[in-house]
């Protein structure tokens, strides 16, 4: 067992310089910065502190695999998310625009607008403030052309 939690150790740190290294190159790349949904991300941080808390009970190195599972999560959050040239840029991946078939444009909340990315494989979603959505549709545009947008956003687009 404690093979396994090196192993695993190693991998969340292999994970959180891959992250560092993500975090570094996409601040250039990406063109609209978009966001992920706040409670899906919140659901895994809660099942992540469920499943491997911290204690002064357990060995040392189930704590420091532990603690780099808190970092790899807590590094994750501060890659960008959005639309770039290349495609939809996700946590650790890009959704190349010739996979993507459609995109729906929807309302999330009062501030924010969800844009659907729909490809042969499932569903992406990012949301967008109000701000930038004007933008990251025209990029879309330009890239994807069956857009739909919901009924109550045509006019509050501008």
């Amino acid at each position: 067992m404690i093979y396994l939690n090196i192993a695993f150790s190693l991998l969340l740190v292999v994970l959180v310089i891959y992250s560092a290294y993500l975090i570094y190159v996409r601040k250039d790349r990406i063109l609209v910065r978009g966001y992920d949904d706040f409670l899906t991300i919140m659901l895994l941080l809660f099942l992540a502190m469920i499943t491997f808390p911290i204690t002064t009970s357990d060995s040392v190195i189930t704590a420091f695999r532990n603690v780099m599972i808190y970092i790899s999560l807590f590094s994750s959050f501060a890659i960008k998310r959005g639309v770039g040239a290349k495609g939809v840029y996700k946590v650790f991946f890009i959704v190349p625009w010739n996979q993507i078939t459609s995109i729906y444009v929807e309302s999330y909340s009062n501030n924010r607008v969800a844009l659907k990315f729909v490809t042969k494989r499932g569903n992406w979603k990012l949301l967008f403030n109000f701000i930038n959505v004007k933008k990251a549709i025209d990029i879309c545009s330009s890239n994807v052309s069956d857009i739909k947008i919901h009924d109550r956003l045509i006019g509050k687009i501008k």
